[in-house]
Protein backbone atom coordinates (compact mmCIF):
# COMPACT_ATOMS: atom_id res chain seq x y z
CA UNK A 1 0.00 0.00 0.00
CA UNK A 2 1.19 3.65 -0.87
CA UNK A 3 0.16 6.27 0.89
CA UNK A 4 -0.10 9.76 -1.02
CA UNK A 5 1.01 12.85 1.52
CA UNK A 6 1.43 16.29 0.48
CA UNK A 7 4.21 18.52 1.98
CA UNK A 8 1.96 20.02 4.93
CA UNK A 9 1.13 16.93 5.74
CA UNK A 10 4.40 15.53 5.95
CA UNK A 11 5.72 18.36 8.17
CA UNK A 12 3.09 19.41 10.27
CA UNK A 13 1.97 18.46 13.98
CA UNK A 14 -1.08 17.80 15.21
CA UNK A 15 -2.47 17.04 18.48
CA UNK A 16 -4.97 13.80 17.94
CA UNK A 17 -6.96 11.65 20.26
CA UNK A 18 -5.18 8.52 21.42
CA UNK A 19 -5.06 5.63 19.44
CA UNK A 20 -7.33 2.43 20.22
CA UNK A 21 -4.36 -0.21 19.43
CA UNK A 22 -7.49 -3.14 20.28
CA UNK A 23 -8.79 -1.73 17.09
CA UNK A 24 -5.80 -2.17 15.08
CA UNK A 25 -6.27 -5.87 12.67
CA UNK A 26 -3.01 -6.67 11.23
CA UNK A 27 -4.41 -8.09 7.88
CA UNK A 28 -1.46 -10.11 6.14
CA UNK A 29 -3.66 -11.60 3.13
CA UNK A 30 -3.10 -15.42 2.10
CA UNK A 31 -0.71 -16.78 3.90
CA UNK A 32 0.54 -20.77 3.65
CA UNK A 33 1.19 -22.89 6.43
CA UNK A 34 4.01 -25.27 6.73
CA UNK A 35 1.48 -28.13 6.04
CA UNK A 36 0.10 -26.28 2.89
CA UNK A 37 3.45 -25.53 1.82
CA UNK A 38 4.18 -29.11 1.62
CA UNK A 39 1.90 -29.98 -0.49
CA UNK A 40 2.56 -27.64 -3.25
CA UNK A 41 6.34 -29.10 -5.17
CA UNK A 42 7.04 -27.26 -6.57
CA UNK A 43 6.23 -23.79 -4.39
CA UNK A 44 4.50 -21.53 -6.83
CA UNK A 45 4.82 -18.12 -5.66
CA UNK A 46 3.28 -16.26 -8.40
CA UNK A 47 0.48 -19.22 -8.85
CA UNK A 48 -2.35 -18.26 -11.10
CA UNK A 49 -5.56 -18.87 -8.93
CA UNK A 50 -9.45 -18.01 -9.38
CA UNK A 51 -8.93 -14.54 -7.36
CA UNK A 52 -6.14 -13.36 -8.72
CA UNK A 53 -3.78 -13.56 -5.54
CA UNK A 54 -1.24 -16.03 -5.07
CA UNK A 55 -0.66 -17.67 -1.47
CA UNK A 56 2.73 -17.17 -0.40
CA UNK A 57 5.10 -18.29 2.27
CA UNK A 58 7.31 -16.53 4.10
CA UNK A 59 10.87 -15.95 4.40
CA UNK A 60 12.44 -18.81 5.56
CA UNK A 61 9.52 -20.97 5.41
CA UNK A 62 10.66 -24.87 4.75
CA UNK A 63 10.21 -25.48 1.37
CA UNK A 64 9.06 -22.03 0.79
CA UNK A 65 12.24 -20.58 -2.18
CA UNK A 66 11.73 -17.16 -2.94
CA UNK A 67 12.44 -16.19 -6.90
CA UNK A 68 11.96 -12.97 -8.31
CA UNK A 69 13.18 -11.17 -10.72
CA UNK A 70 12.88 -7.54 -12.75
CA UNK A 71 12.15 -9.11 -15.93
CA UNK A 72 8.84 -10.85 -16.45
CA UNK A 73 8.42 -14.49 -15.06
CA UNK A 74 6.69 -17.34 -14.88
CA UNK A 75 4.41 -18.36 -11.55
CA UNK A 76 7.41 -20.10 -9.89
CA UNK A 77 9.90 -16.68 -10.12
CA UNK A 78 12.08 -17.43 -12.72
CA UNK A 79 12.34 -15.07 -16.22
CA UNK A 80 10.06 -16.48 -19.24
CA UNK A 81 10.03 -14.89 -22.86
CA UNK A 82 6.54 -16.30 -23.40
CA UNK A 83 4.23 -14.20 -25.10
CA UNK A 84 1.27 -16.02 -23.95
CA UNK A 85 2.45 -16.25 -20.22
CA UNK A 86 3.55 -12.89 -20.15
CA UNK A 87 0.43 -11.03 -21.27
CA UNK A 88 -1.12 -13.91 -18.01
CA UNK A 89 0.97 -12.53 -15.98
CA UNK A 90 0.37 -8.94 -17.01
CA UNK A 91 -3.66 -9.32 -16.46
CA UNK A 92 -2.86 -11.29 -13.30
CA UNK A 93 -1.32 -8.12 -11.40
CA UNK A 94 -3.89 -6.16 -13.22
CA UNK A 95 -6.86 -7.57 -11.88
CA UNK A 96 -5.77 -7.13 -8.51
CA UNK A 97 -6.75 -3.59 -8.82
CA UNK A 98 -10.35 -4.84 -9.46
CA UNK A 99 -10.16 -7.11 -6.18
CA UNK A 100 -8.80 -3.91 -4.41
CA UNK A 101 -11.76 -1.89 -5.83
CA UNK A 102 -14.60 -4.17 -4.56
CA UNK A 103 -12.72 -5.35 -1.12
CA UNK A 104 -12.02 -1.92 0.04
CA UNK A 105 -14.89 -0.12 2.12
CA UNK A 106 -16.29 3.35 0.26
CA UNK A 107 -14.91 5.40 4.08
CA UNK A 108 -11.16 3.99 2.53
CA UNK A 109 -11.93 5.36 -0.79
CA UNK A 110 -13.65 8.60 0.12
CA UNK A 111 -15.45 11.11 2.85
CA UNK A 112 -17.88 14.04 2.26
CA UNK A 113 -19.04 16.67 4.46
CA UNK A 114 -21.48 19.08 4.45
CA UNK A 115 -24.55 19.64 2.77
CA UNK A 116 -25.79 16.49 0.88
CA UNK A 117 -27.00 18.50 -2.47
CA UNK A 118 -24.76 21.49 -1.87
CA UNK A 119 -24.39 24.89 -3.74
CA UNK A 120 -20.78 24.51 -4.14
CA UNK A 121 -18.85 21.36 -3.86
CA UNK A 122 -15.04 21.58 -2.21
CA UNK A 123 -12.85 18.57 -3.87
CA UNK A 124 -9.81 18.02 -2.52
CA UNK A 125 -6.85 15.29 -0.90
CA UNK A 126 -4.47 15.65 1.50
CA UNK A 127 -3.56 18.89 4.03
CA UNK A 128 -6.65 20.92 2.55
CA UNK A 129 -8.96 19.59 4.49
CA UNK A 130 -8.52 21.07 7.38
CA UNK A 131 -9.02 24.33 6.20
CA UNK A 132 -11.70 23.18 4.09
CA UNK A 133 -14.41 22.09 6.33
CA UNK A 134 -13.47 25.56 9.01
CA UNK A 135 -14.86 26.97 5.85
CA UNK A 136 -18.38 24.94 5.59
CA UNK A 137 -20.33 26.77 8.91
CA UNK A 138 -19.33 29.95 7.66
CA UNK A 139 -20.13 29.36 3.74
CA UNK A 140 -23.32 28.47 5.09
CA UNK A 141 -23.78 31.54 6.63
CA UNK A 142 -22.80 33.91 3.41
CA UNK A 143 -25.97 31.82 2.12
CA UNK A 144 -23.47 29.28 0.58
CA UNK A 145 -24.50 25.38 0.78
CA UNK A 146 -21.35 24.08 0.82
CA UNK A 147 -19.95 20.14 1.07
CA UNK A 148 -16.50 18.89 0.77
CA UNK A 149 -15.63 15.72 -0.87
CA UNK A 150 -12.05 14.72 0.17
CA UNK A 151 -10.86 11.71 -2.46
CA UNK A 152 -8.94 9.39 -0.58
CA UNK A 153 -7.96 6.58 -2.70
CA UNK A 154 -5.94 7.56 -6.40
CA UNK A 155 -5.51 4.06 -7.65
CA UNK A 156 -7.51 2.53 -7.99
CA UNK A 157 -9.71 5.38 -8.54
CA UNK A 158 -13.53 5.43 -7.39
CA UNK A 159 -14.08 7.04 -10.38
CA UNK A 160 -18.07 6.02 -10.26
CA UNK A 161 -18.84 7.37 -6.62
CA UNK A 162 -16.44 10.29 -7.32
CA UNK A 163 -18.52 11.58 -10.49
CA UNK A 164 -22.10 10.58 -8.37
CA UNK A 165 -20.92 13.40 -5.64
CA UNK A 166 -19.79 15.90 -8.37
CA UNK A 167 -22.88 15.45 -10.00
CA UNK A 168 -25.18 15.96 -7.16
CA UNK A 169 -23.99 19.33 -6.59
CA UNK A 170 -24.98 22.95 -8.37
CA UNK A 171 -21.00 23.71 -8.86
CA UNK A 172 -17.78 22.62 -8.03
CA UNK A 173 -14.41 23.71 -7.27
CA UNK A 174 -11.13 21.70 -6.38
CA UNK A 175 -8.23 22.82 -4.04
CA UNK A 176 -5.00 21.57 -4.64
CA UNK A 177 -1.38 22.11 -3.05
CA UNK A 178 0.36 21.70 -6.32
CA UNK A 179 0.49 23.67 -9.51
CA UNK A 180 -1.01 22.07 -12.25
CA UNK A 181 -4.07 20.62 -10.62
CA UNK A 182 -3.06 16.68 -10.45
CA UNK A 183 -5.99 15.71 -8.65
CA UNK A 184 -8.25 17.92 -10.80
CA UNK A 185 -6.41 15.95 -14.10
CA UNK A 186 -7.09 12.43 -12.42
CA UNK A 187 -11.01 13.47 -11.94
CA UNK A 188 -11.47 13.83 -15.89
CA UNK A 189 -9.26 10.77 -16.76
CA UNK A 190 -11.32 8.71 -14.62
CA UNK A 191 -14.65 10.22 -15.11
CA UNK A 192 -14.66 12.66 -18.14
CA UNK A 193 -15.53 15.17 -15.56
CA UNK A 194 -13.67 18.74 -15.61
CA UNK A 195 -13.81 20.21 -12.68
CA UNK A 196 -14.32 24.16 -14.29
CA UNK A 197 -12.71 25.93 -11.30
CA UNK A 198 -9.23 25.14 -9.74
CA UNK A 199 -7.70 26.82 -6.13
CA UNK A 200 -3.85 26.21 -5.87
CA UNK A 201 -1.02 27.07 -3.90
CA UNK A 202 2.63 25.49 -4.52
CA UNK A 203 4.32 28.20 -1.94
CA UNK A 204 5.56 25.03 -0.35
CA UNK A 205 3.27 26.60 2.92
CA UNK A 206 -0.83 25.10 3.84
CA UNK A 207 -3.68 26.48 3.29
CA UNK A 208 -4.97 28.74 5.23
CA UNK A 209 -8.55 29.01 6.56
CA UNK A 210 -9.12 32.67 5.55
CA UNK A 211 -7.72 32.88 2.19
CA UNK A 212 -9.20 30.22 1.12
CA UNK A 213 -12.77 31.35 2.71
CA UNK A 214 -12.25 34.55 0.15
CA UNK A 215 -11.35 32.49 -2.54
CA UNK A 216 -14.00 30.42 -2.49
CA UNK A 217 -16.54 33.28 -2.01
CA UNK A 218 -14.91 34.65 -4.73
CA UNK A 219 -15.11 31.96 -7.21
CA UNK A 220 -18.66 31.33 -6.68
CA UNK A 221 -19.43 34.70 -7.22
CA UNK A 222 -17.64 34.44 -10.36
CA UNK A 223 -18.41 31.33 -12.66
CA UNK A 224 -15.73 32.68 -15.38
CA UNK A 225 -13.21 32.89 -13.00
CA UNK A 226 -10.95 29.61 -13.96
CA UNK A 227 -8.27 29.72 -11.43
CA UNK A 228 -7.19 31.26 -8.13
CA UNK A 229 -3.42 31.41 -6.51
CA UNK A 230 -3.13 31.66 -3.09
CA UNK A 231 -0.23 32.89 -1.69
CA UNK A 232 -0.99 33.92 1.99
CA UNK A 233 2.48 33.27 3.93
CA UNK A 234 4.64 33.07 0.66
Amino acid sequence: MIHLVDKAVANATSTVKRFDLARVKIERGEMLTDEQLALRKPYKRFEFTERGISPRAVVGQPGGIFWNTGDEHDETGHITEDPYLRAKMMEKRMGKLDVIAKEIPLSEKLAYYGEPRPDLLVVGWGSVKGAVLDNLDTLKESGIKAGFLQIKMMCPFPAGEVAKVIKSAQRTVIVECNYSGQLRKLITQETGITIPQLVTKYTGRPVLCDELLESLIRLYRAPNLKREVLRVGA
